[in-house]
């Protein structure tokens, strides 16, 4: 919580330096994606026996709050359920595929950068909490789907990056598509030693013990924003909240 009441301020700070005299929007957006993820884990990539999947699913979905200080500089609160996974193969005994999903709950404030004719770009770190982990196993013998929650670490922050364009702006409405992306610097897994293609030995027993994993994402993103009031100098020369119409 420090880190996010002293990362919110830092860019409010940021924002209000750029925006004096000028008029504050005031938003509430719905917000979701869908794309890719990577758990990278490199003594994994660089094993001949382990072949990462070129495409593993991954979503995201929420909310926010927005202030947007004239045209070009605005701060958002975002509150999200986001899910990253992992499909990759170990050629052992057996061929086993393995199938890794991390379902987490996020939040985070966010720089937002836009433009006159609906650009926008958008960076900011998200708080994020373990909501479960689970990995599912397939060969020619087994299929089974096992716990792995406290293999991770139950907090961690992911940097979360956007960039598109507004095909529809108008002063109550706005929608937003673009890219998503996110990556934690740090690693996600909290058991020393512990690397996912290790989890079943009788397959694979591997010879390092670089247990780092980052996660990483790549998404499509659609947003609808109500622009419901705004904040500036009226016309009687006082500053006053006035709702849109």
């Amino acid at each position: 919580m420090k880190k996010f009441i002293l990362t919110s301020v830092l860019i409010l700070t940021i924002t209000l330096s750029f925006s004096q005299k000028q008029m504050t929007w005031i938003s509430l957006s719905g917000r979701g994606g869908f794309g890719t993820s990577m758990l990278i884990n490199v003594p994994s990539l660089d094993d001949s026996k382990i072949e990462y999947s070129y495409y593993s699913p991954s979503y995201y979905f929420g909310g926010r709050f927005g202030l947007m200080f004239g045209d070009f500089v605005g701060i958002s609160f975002e509150v999200s359920m986001n899910s990253v996974s992992q499909n990759y193969d170990v050629h052992g005994i057996t061929l086993l595929h393995q199938f890794i999903k991390i379902n987490t709950f996020e939040f985070g404030p966010h720089l937002n950068l836009e433009t006159p004719t609906g650009f926008y770009f958008e960076i900011g770190p998200n708080f994020t909490s373990l909501k479960n982990a689970k990995l599912t196993s397939t060969s020619d013998i087994i299929n089974l789907t096992a716990d792995r929650t406290n293999k991770f670490a139950p907090q961690y922050t992911n940097l979360v990056f956007g960039i598109g364009m507004k095909p529809v702006m108008t002063e109550v409405f706005e929608m937003k598509i673009g890219i998503r992306g996110a990556y934690s610097f740090a690693s996600i897994v909290s058991t020393p030693g512990y690397i996912i293609p290790a989890d079943d030995n009788l397959n694979y027993v591997p010879s390092y013990f670089d247990e780092k994993t980052n996660p990483a994402q790549l998404m499509a993103s659609v947003e609808l924003t109500y622009i419901f009031g705004r904040f500036g100098k009226a016309n009687c020369g006082k500053y006053r909240f006035m709702f849109n119409n």
